[in-house]
């Protein structure tokens, strides 16, 4: 069989040589193939006849992709049996970044055929970066296999608040609080601007976070100014994060002031004076997440 042959059969296997051992004097004696023209076809199943090979099943490509919080699995065991003990050990790059339930294994004449179920992972982090990690198997006398993978993260760097809507009166001031959703690699300045600097002001303009300080929520003030007129007025927060990532963060939220003086005037005095006991500051919320324009 042709070396061509040999590769075009294991493209089209479940499962996949890893390679055969590199001969040495002791490997010649033992039986290894010393030419990868006498190697047979990679569907071999555990314990036929054949070169002594590495298989993975099903096949690994050599760069694959995994989400945050995934987990894959994949087995591994040898074509026959070895003539002597086989050490095996798969490590990764970043152990922050992936992880694998078993890091070493030893092929033997009575387990060779046994597959060894190896689950590999990628645990959730803080940020909402991509990143990349590599598993690399190696068995004694065979070339080492690494398998690029990248980790795409699940996480989004976004603007959260308390409340997605606020109604307070004309001269009364409403606390809110401003989080992110996942940590920043540096620092983020969100900016908040009001519609109508006339009704309402945001105190502070501006939320600073940090890669340290980010989940703390912090604290946004909303103040109703007071005005002559007898109108209520709707107007809204623009929050945006210029340090984003992302192409732009941009939240709204809705805030509502009424008038200290109703678009109804009283009829009376007494309709007046019950008016002025019962206008106390007051506010509504209702709890919601923003949504990105």
């Amino acid at each position: 069989m042709s070396v061509k042959r040999f590769l075009a059969l294991g493209l089209l296997s479940s499962a996949a040589f890893i390679g055969c051992p590199n001969p040495t004097s002791e490997d010649k004696d033992m039986g290894f193939p010393t030419d990868a023209a006498d190697a047979g076809p990679s569907d071999l199943g555990p314990g036929d006849a054949g070169p002594l090979a590495v298989i993975t099943d099903p096949v690994l490509p050599e760069s694959l992709s995994i989400s945050e919080g995934e987990t894959r699995r994949f087995s591994i065991y040898l074509s026959r049996a070895p003539e002597r003990d086989l050490p095996a050990t798969l490590s990764v790059s970043s152990t922050a970044a992936l992880s694998v339930d078993i890091t070493a294994h030893t092929f033997t004449a009575a387990n060779y055929a046994t597959p060894v179920l190896v689950s590999f992972s990628a645990p959730d982090d803080d940020d909402a970066v991509d990143t990349m990690a590599s598993l690399t198997i190696t068995v004694q006398g065979f070339a080492p296999r690494t398998y690029e993978i990248l980790i795409a993260d699940n996480d989004v760097l976004a603007i959260v608040t308390s409340t997605g809507a606020v109604a307070l009166d004309e001269g009364t001031t409403a606390t809110i609080t401003v989080a992110l959703l996942a940590q920043p690699t540096s620092s983020v300045s969100v900016s908040i601007l009001s519609s109508d600097l006339g009704a309402a002001v945001p105190v502070p303009g501006t939320l600073v976070f940090g890669p340290r300080d980010w989940r703390g929520p912090k604290p946004l003030r909303v103040e109703a100014l007071a005005d002559r007129d007898v109108r209520d007025e709707a107007l809204r927060f623009d929050l945006t994060a210029a340090g984003c990532p992302r192409p732009r963060c941009a939240w709204r939220c809705g805030t509502t002031t009424r008038s200290a003086s109703s678009s109804r005037r009283p009829r009376s005095a007494s309709a007046r004076a019950r008016r002025s006991r019962s206008a106390s500051p007051s506010i509504t919320s209702r709890a919601t997440r923003w949504t990105s324009r």
